[in-house]
C-alpha cells in the first residue's frame, strides 16, 4: 500500500515539474513571437517629457518616510510610514525595558 502512495508521488512531482517547464518555455516563445511593448514609443516619450518636470529630492523623500501624525498615516494607508512607527516603537520599548513591561504585554 505504501509503494502505491510512492509512486503515485513521484507520478505527479515529475508530472507538475515537467508542466511547469513546460508552461516557462510556452511564455518565452509566446514573448519571443509577441514581442509585448514594442510599439510603446509615444508612451515612452511622455515618461521622459514627465520626468524632466520632476524635481527630486532625497531628503524629502526620507523626511516622508517619518509621519508626522501615526493615525493620519493609518487612516491614509501609508505603509511606509506605519512600518518606522513601528520599527521606533519596537527599539523604543525595548530600551526602556521592564518599565514598559504592562504594555508590551498588550501587544503580546
Amino acid at each position: 500500500m505504501l509503494n502505491n502512495y510512492v509512486q503515485l508521488v513521484v507520478v505527479l512531482f515529475f508530472t507538475t515539474y515537467y508542466l511547469q517547464q513546460a508552461a516557462a518555455v510556452a511564455g518565452v516563445v509566446a514573448g519571443l513571437l509577441i514581442k509585448p511593448g514594442s510599439n510603446v514609443t509615444d508612451f515612452a516619450k511622455l515618461a521622459n517629457w514627465y520626468w524632466k518636470s520632476c524635481k527630486f529630492s532625497f531628503i524629502d523623500n526620507v523626511v516622508s518616510w517619518f509621519p508626522t501624525n501615526i493615525v493620519h498615516s493609518m487612516d491614509t494607508a501609508n505603509m511606509l510610514q506605519i512600518i518606522v512607527f513601528c520599527v521606533f516603537l519596537g527599539v523604543a520599548m525595548l530600551a526602556l525595558g521592564d518599565r514598559v513591561a504592562s504594555i508590551a504585554k498588550i501587544f503580546d
